[in-house]
């Protein structure tokens, strides 16, 4: 498995392997084997997340701001205020 694919599709995928491993349903070499294969779907969503905050800090200092990753991770939090109704 390689970076080709998506954050949101390695995501889910990450999600899906947990959902199983969490039903109790694999046997110890098939909890093993999904556990690898969720590390390695994490690691890419970790790249992805780290290439986007870097093109943020690029972008901002282009234009002569900074923002720090706090500051980052609070106007993310703060997008999905007033949305549930």
């Amino acid at each position: 498995m390689g970076d080709e694919i998506g954050f949101e599709e390695a995501f889910q995928k990450a999600e899906m392997i947990a959902r199983q491993m969490e039903s109790g349903t694999l046997t110890l070499e098939e909890s093993l084997e999904a556990f690898k294969e969720a590390m390695k779907l994490l690691e890419i969503c970790s790249k992805k997340i780290s290439m986007v905050e870097q093109e943020i800090q690029i972008i901002l200092n282009a234009k002569g701001e900074t923002m720090s990753v706090s500051e980052l991770e609070s106007l993310n939090s703060h997008e999905g205020e007033g949305k549930e109704e």
